[in-house]
C-alpha cells in the first residue's frame, strides 16, 4: 500500500490521533450519493455507452472514431477517441445525451450542478469533453480542451431574463498529452458563481488569479429542442446527427450531479478514484482495534496487525 494518509506504520501498525472517550466527533459523509447524480455515463465493451442513473438515453455516435478499452487502473471500460480533434461537423466520434423532454433534468441543472469527469488527452486540439454548450448562440455550459493545453469552463448565464452573459473559467497551461486528469466544474446557483477543480484542487482563473468566477443568476440552455442534449466527446450541433470540436484522447467518466459539490467533497472523491487502482494483494492478519470508535482529525486511536510494512498508511472511509 502507498502512503494515502501521512500517518507511517511499522510492523505492528499504530495509528495515534488521540483518545476515544473525549474530543469525540464524527466524520462527515463527503461523498455524493447517488441521489445526486443525474447523468453517470458508462462505456460498454463493444463501445456504445448507457446512463448508469437511467435518466437519460446516451447514443453512440461512434463509426470507427471511438473504440471501447478495458482501464485495469479504474477498473472499467473507457472509450478511446480515435477521430480528428477539433472537426466543425461530423456525424461520428462522440456521443449523445438527449434531455430535450425530460423537465426535471433541466431543473436540476436550473438549481445548480456539478460535473464530473476524468480523460487523458490524445493530442491538444480546440476540442469538447464534456458540453450541452452551442457556441453559436452562446446557450448552455460545457469543459473544452484549447490546444494550448488549457481547459476552460464555459457558462451561459442571464440575469432576471434579460441580460445575457458567458462566463469562462480558464485554467492555463495545466493540461499534457498523455496524463489523467479528474475534472470537477461547479456552478453555484445561489451565489452566482463557479469553479474549476483539477484533481481535486481548486484551480485558478488564469486572467486574475481569483479562485472563482461570478456569473449571472439563471442559467440558459439551448432554447432549440434540437440542441438539448449532452455531448460526451463533443459539442452539440442543432441537427441531433451531428456534433462539432470532437475530442481525441480518452474520456474514463463523465457525470453531471444535481448538487453544488463541496471542496472537501471532490477531494475525497479524487482521492478515492486515484487508489482504486493501487495494488490489491494484502496479507494483513490479527487485526485489533477499539470498536465503536468515533475516529476524527486530532483523536487518538490504535490499530494492530501483522504483516503492515514500514511505509505503510491507513484510509479511514464513511
Amino acid at each position: 500500500m502507498k502512503g494515502i494518509i501521512k500517518y507511517s506504520l511499522s510492523l505492528v501498525a499504530l495509528l495515534i490521533l488521540s483518545s476515544c472517550d473525549k474530543n469525540e466527533h464524527y466524520i462527515n459523509e463527503v461523498v455524493s450519493s447517488p441521489a445526486d447524480l443525474m447523468l453517470d455515463v458508462a462505456f460498454n465493451a463493444d463501445g456504445t455507452a448507457y446512463d448508469r442513473t437511467g435518466t437519460l438515453n446516451v447514443a453512440s455516435f461512434t463509426g470507427s472514431q471511438v473504440s471501447a478499452q478495458y482501464n485495469s487502473f479504474y477498473e472499467r471500460y473507457s472509450a478511446r477517441f480515435n477521430g480528428t480533434a477539433g472537426l466543425g461537423s461530423t456525424g461520428s466520434g462522440y456521443y449523445r445525451a438527449s434531455y430535450a423532454s425530460n423537465d426535471a433534468f433541466k431543473r436540476g441543472l436550473a438549481d445548480g450542478f456539478s460535473f464530473e469527469v476524468i480523460f487523458s488527452p490524445g493530442v491538444l486540439a480546440n476540442s469538447t469533453i464534456l458540453s450541452t454548450y452551442t457556441e453559436s448562440l452562446e446557450e448552455g455550459f460545457g469543459l473544452e480542451l484549447r490546444k494550448e493545453g488549457e481547459l476552460m469552463f464555459t457558462l451561459a448565464t442571464k440575469d432576471g431574463g434579460v441580460t445575457t452573459g458567458l462566463s469562462r473559467q480558464d485554467t492555463g497551461h495545466a493540461i499534457a498529452v498523455g496524463g489523467y486528469y479528474h475534472v470537477v466544474g461547479v456552478w453555484d446557483h445561489l451565489n452566482s458563481l463557479m469553479k474549476l477543480y483539477i484533481n481535486g484542487n481548486q484551480h485558478q482563473i488564469k486572467s486574475d488569479k481569483a479562485a472563482s468566477l461570478p456569473t449571472g443568476s439563471d442559467l440558459l440552455l439551448p432554447t432549440s429542442k434540437g440542441r438539448q442534449w449532452v455531448g460526451i466527446g463533443a459539442m452539440p450541433l442543432e441537427n441531433a446527427n451531428y456534433a462539432a470540436r470532437t475530442f481525441n484522447g480518452e474520456i474514463v467518466m463523465a457525470k453531471i450531479y444535481n448538487k453544488v459539490l463541496k471542496s472537501n467533497e471532490i477531494k475525497q472523491m479524487f482521492y478515492t478514484l486515484v487508489y482504486t487502482g493501487a495494488s490489491k494483494p494484502l496479507s494483513i492478519s490479527e487485526i485489533a482495534f477499539r470498536t465503536p470508535c468515533k475516529v476524527a482529525h486530532g483523536n487518538r486511536y490504535h490499530v494492530y496487525g501483522k504483516g503492515f510494512a514500514e511505509g505503510d498508511s491507513l484510509l479511514f472511509t464513511p
